[in-house]
């Protein structure tokens, strides 16, 4: 995906906007510190000089927790409701799932899966125009539900929601190259294209499933700015 930047955000980070601005998809690793007791990490602070590390733009911070096999999304929100996010995994590994829904640019329909790592503290900012969902991994063993956090933007509107059946988005995802796996192991992409191939295995929302097909909302999308230069979101 041409607009992945992976960032080591720091006290002396600098870069041009036009690079890691709020349209640019990019990976935050902060630094933390570990000894035997656990470690300590700083997600947030309002001093670090780029816009993300300055919290005045979040409106609203979610949590949820998912068993082993769970798929949740595509979700987004459209026009002046649209959001951006930054999400991460706080107990399990997750697969992040995001692709370019947006008509004007070069990446359009372009998908990324990331893996998000609580032993590595990895963030993910996902612009507005993005459709997002996320997987959690089958586990073998008892493990706890996937705590999953994420910050936006703007406030949640139902609405404005907009949901794609990813069922319906399970093709194009199983086509997904392991180059477009982010930070993956060989053993990551095996376990999550295994997971999609077996769709008796997903646990998904009946309000997903009853969301809208995704190459039928990518057209409409396409089309509407194609003929009138409308964007669905802002």
């Amino acid at each position: 995906m041409k607009m992945v930047r992976e960032v080591q955000f720091d006290d002396g980070f600098s870069s041009p906007s036009d690079e890691c601005g709020c349209d640019s998809v990019f990976q935050i690793f902060p630094r933390f510190h570990a000894d035997n007791r656990g470690h300590f990490v700083e997600v947030i602070r309002n001093s670090w000089g780029h816009w993300i590390r300055d919290f005045s733009w979040m409106k609203q911070v979610n949590r949820s927790s998912s068993r082993s096999c769970v798929l949740r999304g595509c979700h987004a929100q459209r026009g002046a409701m649209c959001q951006g996010k930054l999400v991460e995994a706080v107990n399990r590994t997750i697969y992040d799932i995001i692709t370019d829904a947006r008509p004007n640019s070069g990446s359009f329909g372009v998908t990324s899966v990331y893996r998000l790592d609580p032993e590595v503290h990895n963030q993910l900012w996902i612009p507005r125009g993005f459709l997002h969902a996320f997987a959690v991994p089958n586990s073998e063993t008892t493990e706890p539900e996937a705590i999953f956090q994420y910050y936006v933007d703007n406030a949640y509107d139902k609405t404005s929601e907009i949901c794609i059946n990813p069922k319906s988005f399970l093709v194009p995802l199983m086509t997904c190259h392991r180059s477009m796996c982010k930070n993956m192991e060989c053993s990551d992409f095996d376990a999550l294209h295994e997971l999609f191939a077996r769709e008796e295995r997903l646990i998904i929302s009946d309000k997903d499933l009853s969301g809208v097909d995704y190459n039928r909302f990518m057209t409409s999308v396409k089309l509407e700015y194609e003929t009138s230069g409308r964007l669905w979101y802002r």
